[in-house]
């Protein structure tokens, strides 16, 4: 493990990545919470059974766009930066790598459309059109705000993902509310704001004569093939991995075990995974230019790293500390056995979030497959180990199998990469996280011994102090002290300008 010197680790850092993270850190908090305040409103408008089926719905629109379209949204991404003096055959070829997508994937819901379905997934074949509508606008949406993000504009980047947060947890569970329950009802809603919110997005970073066929290029698209389906691939793999053995709780243990199973996944991965993805939307971008300017990014996916592990630890420890009150409170009573998932749940998101640091090496390094082939294997481990152990031990074996996949994932990842990031581990941060973690824990067990949390007003409580002894040790270590005196200046500097 490398040190980090006192001079790379502020708030700023050399590597701009302080920067990045305070600029897109709206667009992947907003979101995400707009999805976990739906939470209580869905698994009180739905039963336990009824939520389990709504899960696997979505699940599967969310792997058919994973699968079928972000390979073109990465290129996006990766090719925007590279190709900006080719402004027309760029745009040309992501609309025609889209236009491609869909058309695979309606013949391929075309052609299965007879395959007889069992009970348990009946719900997806009824509305298998609704998904494949919403996959398609939805990656539009998404590849939009990937060039917004190339382009390093997070304003619009972050309303392009607000006007979606609010489609999907606001005008889609809101519909669903007032229809008592109807699922057309959510997917007309949902689509319409996505809809409406890919055509935003795109009028921002492009135009219709941006669109020829003339500009159409096979060297080209088969570039953004290589690159882009390896990453599709792996992408589809994590999702497989982190939620596709919801399939086998549904297959397994029936629709009440992925109801009970999905609420515990969705609070117990949430918090750690949202910050972690605030973190890689301002650090892959940095991590390109680097690359393509030949300087080291090592300096960025530690600072990255670091940020990561000042929250993700102590946010682990709260969750699997508060699990049984948190998942009561938040999903409702009927959910509460589901608490020992949640505390796996939130360390396995916890390994995968450390994982995805270094596979910035592989993406920058354009070894898709290397990490593509990772990423399944893992997938398949989980799947796999999930089948094996639900008949014996039911649906919280789910949550172990991903456990195990997620620490193959980090150690395929680590084991194969190029060694370029062997010194990115700050591992003074790490050692100042414990020390700080440590006391907060032992209050928060303390607390629970002999206080019973029987309202959500005691659980805001015991978190707000955990918090509060964590801050005040994190500080006293020197590790937070650059960035309290650049938000000390920030703050000087507000008011001398007023």
């Amino acid at each position: 493990m490398g040190t980090d010197p006192k001079s790379t680790r502020g708030f700023i850092p050399d590597s701009g990545t302080g920067r990045a993270i305070i600029s897109y850190a709206p667009s992947r908090f907003i979101e995400p919470l707009l999805g976990f305040l739906s939470l209580p409103v869905l698994t009180r408008i739905l039963d336990v059974k009824e939520f389990g089926t709504f899960s696997i719905i979505i699940l599967t629109a969310s792997m058919l766009r994973t699968i079928g379209f972000d390979w073109i949204a990465n290129c996006a991404l990766r090719f925007r930066v590279s190709m900006k003096d080719s402004v027309e055959e760029f745009f040309s070829n992501i609309f025609s790598g889209l236009f491609s997508s869909f058309t695979i994937a309606f013949l391929f819901i075309f052609l299965i459309r007879g395959i007889t379905f069992t009970d348990s997934l009946l719900a997806v074949k009824l509305y298998i059109w609704w998904i494949l509508a919403d996959a398609l606008f939805s990656a539009s949406a998404f590849t939009g705000e990937m060039i917004l993000r190339a382009d390093q504009n997070p304003r619009a980047f972050t309303l392009s993902r607000m006007f979606q947060g609010l489609s999907r947890h606001v005008f889609g569970v809101g519909a669903l509310f007032l229809s008592g329950g109807n699922l057309q009802a959510y997917f007309l809603a949902r689509i319409t704001g996505t809809l409406l919110t890919a055509l935003w997005s795109w009028h921002l970073v492009s135009s219709p004569r941006n669109f020829r066929f003339d500009a159409l290029s096979w060297p080209t698209q088969r570039q953004f093939f290589i690159f882009g389906f390896p990453i599709a691939l792996s992408i589809f793999a994590n999702a497989l991995r982190v939620m596709g053995n919801r399939y086998a709780v549904l297959w397994l243990d029936g629709p009440e075990a992925t109801g009970l199973y999905s609420a515990a996944a969705n609070i117990g991965g949430a918090p750690i995974l949202i910050f972690q993805q605030i973190v890689m939307l301002g650090l892959y971008p940095l991590a390109i230019k680097n690359w393509e300017d030949g300087i080291s990014i090592s300096p960025v996916v530690r600072d990255g790293l670091r940020y990561f592990l000042i929250i993700g630890i102590p946010a682990l420890t709260g969750l699997a500390l508060l699990s049984r009150p948190i998942i009561s409170f938040i999903a409702g009573p009927r959910y509460g056995e589901a608490w020992p998932v949640l505390s796996v749940i939130a360390g396995a998101m916890f390994v995968y979030g450390f994982s995805q640091y270094f596979s910035i090496q592989f993406l920058v390094e354009k070894r898709t497959w290397t990490m593509a082939a990772i990423g399944i294997a893992a997938g398949i481990v989980n799947l796999l180990l999930a089948i094996l152990l639900i008949p014996y031990f039911g649906y919280p074996a789910a949550a172990f199998s991903l456990l195990a996949s997620n620490l193959m994932l980090l150690a395929g990842l680590i084991f194969w990469g190029s060694g370029s990031l062997k010194d990115s581990i700050p591992a003074r941060t790490l050692l100042n996280c414990v020390k700080a973690t440590i006391p907060m824990g032992a209050t928060i067990f303390a607390v629970l011994r002999f206080y019973p949390l029987d309202n959500p007003w005691a659980l805001v409580g015991i978190v707000v102090l955990g918090l509060g002894i964590y801050a005040l040790v994190i500080w006293r270590t020197d590790e937070i002290s650059n960035e309290i005196n650049y938000l000390r200046r920030k703050i000087q500097s507000g008011f001398k300008h007023r």
